[in-house]
C-alpha cells in the first residue's frame, strides 16, 4: 500500500512540474511580441533621454563669436616669426592682404649684419576686414612656423553706445539752436546763440570723428607681423628633439666657423694698408731702442774687467 502511495505521489509531482513549464512558455510567448511590438517600442524611444544638441561651433581661425548681440569687438592679431624664403614671404602677405580686401597700414624694412651677411627685417602692420579675419589667420599659418602668435579682443560697445547717444544729443541741440537763431531779435541773443552753435558744431565733430575712428577698427582688425630672415632653413623650423637640435647646433657651428673665416680674410683685405704701416712702425721703434742702448767693445764685452782691475 505505502508502495502505490509513493508511485502516485511522484507521478503528481511530475505532472505538476509539466504544467508550471507549460504556463511558463504560454506566458512567453504572448508576452514576447508585447517586448518586440510597436507600443513597447513606442515607450522605449519616449523614456528614453534625449541627447544634447551639438554646441555651436566658433568661427574659423580662434576668435570666439561675440558675447552678445550687438558687441562692438576689436579684434588684434600679432605675429613673430623667421624665415628663409624672405621675398616669397613678403609677396605672400601683400596678396593674400589685397585677396581678402584689406590693405598695408604701415611698412618698415631694415638690415642687419651678422657673420658678414646682411639679413632683413621687417615690421607691417595690416588692415583686414574683421569677417575674413579667420580665413587670413587660417592660410597665413598654413605653412609656416611660428615663433610667437598673440590674439586680444576690446570691447568697446560702452564707449560706441555713448559716442552715438551724445551725437543724436548734439545734433538735436544744434537744430534747436538754429530755429532760436532764426528768431531771434536782439543782437546779444543773436551771439550767444551763435557762440553755443558754434560750440556745440566743434563738440559734434568730435564725436563723429571718435565714431568714425571705431567704427574704422571695428569693421578692420589689426594684424601685425615682425619677420625675421634666416640664412639657414633648419632656423625656421620647430626645435622638437634632441637630435634635430643637435644637428642645428653643428650645422650652425660649421657655418658660424666659415663665416669668422671669411670675416677674417674680408679684414685683412681691406686693412692690409693699415697693417703694413704698422708692421713699418714696429720694426723702425726695435731699431731705435736698439741704437739707444750703450754698446760694448766686442772684446770687453766677451771678457768684462775684473773687480781687482776695477779698484786700480
Amino acid at each position: 500500500m505505502k508502495k502505490w502511495m509513493t508511485i502516485i505521489l511522484i507521478v503528481l509531482i511530475i505532472l505538476s512540474g509539466c504544467s508550471s513549464k507549460s504556463a511558463q512558455s504560454v506566458d512567453g510567448a504572448v508576452r514576447e511580441p508585447v517586448h518586440e511590438g510597436g507600443a513597447a517600442q513606442d515607450m522605449s524611444e519616449d523614456s528614453m533621454p534625449s541627447q544634447p544638441a551639438p554646441e555651436p561651433e566658433e568661427p574659423a581661425g580662434g576668435f570666439a563669436k561675440p558675447p552678445y548681440e550687438g558687441a562692438k569687438i576689436i579684434r588684434t592679431l600679432n605675429y613673430t616669426l623667421r624665415t628663409s624664403e624672405y621675398d616669397a614671404d613678403v609677396k605672400f602677405i601683400h596678396q593674400l592682404a589685397e585677396e581678402l580686401g584689406g590693405y598695408v597700414e604701415n611698412s618698415y624694412e631694415y638690415a642687419s649684419g651678422v657673420y658678414g651677411e646682411s639679413l632683413r627685417s621687417l615690421s607691417l602692420q595690416l588692415r583686414i576686414p574683421s569677417l575674413r579675419l579667420g580665413e587670413f589667420q587660417t592660410r597665413f599659418e598654413a605653412d609656416r612656423t611660428l615663433n610667437g602668435k598673440q590674439l586680444s579682443q576690446s570691447d568697446v560697445t560702452t564707449t560706441y553706445t555713448d559716442t552715438e547717444a551724445r551725437i543724436k544729443n548734439l545734433e538735436t541741440r544744434i537744430k534747436r539752436y538754429r530755429e532760436m537763431l532764426s528768431e531771434a531779435e536782439t543782437m546779444t541773443d543773436i551771439i550767444e546763440i551763435e557762440r553755443a552753435l558754434s560750440e556745440a558744431t566743434y563738440e559734434l565733430e568730435s564725436y563723429e570723428s571718435t565714431k568714425k575712428d571705431l567704427d574704422s577698427r571695428i569693421d578692420f582688425s589689426q594684424v601685425s607681423i615682425e619677420m625675421s630672415e634666416v640664412s639657414d632653413p633648419l632656423q625656421v623650423k620647430a626645435k622638437d628633439s634632441f637630435f634635430q637640435r643637435l644637428q642645428e647646433g653643428f650645422v650652425s657651428g660649421i657655418n658660424g666657423f666659415i663665416a669668422g673665416v671669411q670675416g677674417i680674410v674680408i679684414f685683412l683685405a681691406s686693412n692690409f694698408l693699415w697693417l703694413i704701416l704698422l708692421a713699418v712702425l714696429v720694426v723702425l721703434g726695435r731699431k731705435l731702442l736698439h741704437l739707444r742702448k750703450p754698446h760694448l767693445p766686442r772684446k770687453n764685452r766677451m771678457n768684462p774687467p775684473k773687480e781687482s782691475e776695477k779698484e786700480e
